[in-house]
């Protein structure tokens, strides 16, 4: 069996705005992928209606997928699959892994970021906090990495 374990956080590099961007578009492709998938499993389980709302079926799984994935990761690891390929870990003010309540917290005000308002806290903080970290009482911070010789 894989045994994983959490990086450590390199607590004095917070400027991780590009990291953190990247891990987003990477954890979004994640979640469409998982949301196909399953609006696939799903089958036509009501298409007309679907159809008449106008909705592609994989929309209706995305919110319920990216926040499973977020929370049950973030709140393991301190980091999804996007934050991992981006060198970046969640920790909490005093650099502990995060708990699954400050997962879900950073993820419910996600919908903030995604109306602009979230997002708009970022230079306002010296850690470069959106809003959901700063409720949430967390940090995306650099992870360290072992070197691994080639």
């Amino acid at each position: 069996m894989v045994e994983f374990s959490r990086v450590a956080p390199d607590l004095a590099a917070s400027d991780v705005v590009g990291q953190r961007t990247l891990a987003v578009g990477i954890d979004a492709v994640v979640v469409g992928l998982c949301s196909v998938a399953l609006a696939t499993l799903a089958g036509p389980f009501d298409a007309v209606e679907l159809a008449d709302v106008g909705l592609p079926p994989a929309l209706l799984f995305a919110p319920v997928v990216w926040m499973s994935y977020a929370v049950a990761l973030v709140g393991t690891w301190g980091q999804t699959l996007g934050k991992y390929l981006a060198g970046v870990v969640v920790v909490d003010s005093r650099g502990d892994a995060p708990t699954y309540r400050a997962a879900a917290v950073r993820e419910l005000l996600r919908l903030a970021d995604v109306l602009g308002v979230g997002l708009l806290s970022l230079p306002r903080t010296t850690q470069r906090q959106r809003l959901g970290d700063r409720v949430a009482d967390t940090i995306v911070v650099r992870a360290e990495r072992e070197e691994r010789p080639l």
